[in-house]
């Protein structure tokens, strides 16, 4: 497989004709944004607030930002509160690692849950969570999950949440974590799956 890259500075030069704009503007957000930004996003990294100092500045500009990462052959997605690449990319399109951490998030909204509590509040107010009560060795059903993905043990699943971490879904420290605002991707997800059928669907009126 190849990969064609453009220069930088031909997107640039290109871009500004499009819009009629400075070339030295595109240039200085393409050197500002551009280098700091696309090296953590094309790891597959979620960026949020928490984790990325231009977030900001990149929302502000994000029309100019969308046109050159689609240039190069990607889409800058940006949600409420967190952005990320999508595109054909081996680091961004990782089989395995979506389903671990498809996993681990589908056992883990349900238990808070269970336990009282509100996913989403869970995300929006930073709330830690112990990673000794984690649920997902504790259950037969659980550990039955895990071992279809080869994660049953504490080892691995320890693994899952540094790489959680990398690629920004959490911040954690030495016994807890936090959700940060790119893991509304999975809970939006997990609802989905979880959202009851309506009985009433299909009755004759």
């Amino acid at each position: 497989m190849i990969y064609v890259v453009r220069d930088p500075r031909t997107v640039a030069i290109s871009y500004s004709n499009h819009k009629n704009t400075s070339i030295d503007k595109i240039t200085d957000e393409i050197i500002k944004l551009s280098k700091s930004v696309f090296s953590e996003l094309r790891k597959g990294t979620h960026l949020s607030t928490d984790n990325c100092k231009s977030y900001q500045e990149v929302v502000e500009n994000q029309q100019n930002m969308i046109r050159l990462y689609k240039s190069v052959g990607f889409d800058l997605i940006i949600k409420d509160g967190y952005m990320y690449l999508d595109g054909s990319d081996d680091s961004l399109v990782n089989k395995k690692r979506i389903q671990d951490e498809a996993l681990f998030f589908f056992i883990l909204f349900p238990w808070i849950i269970e336990e009282g509590g509100d996913p989403w509040k869970y995300i929006h107010e930073r709330i830690p969570i112990r990673i000794g009560h984690l649920p997902h060795l504790k259950t037969p059903a659980n550990i039955d999950l895990m071992k279809r993905l080869d994660l049953n043990d504490e080892d691995k699943l320890l693994g899952i949440i540094k790489r959680l971490k990398g690629r920004g879904f959490i911040k954690s420290s030495m016994d807890s974590f936090k959700l940060l605002p790119p893991s509304k991707r999975f809970l939006e997800l997990a609802e989905q799956f979880n959202t009851p059928i309506d009985e009433t669907e299909g009755e004759e009126e």
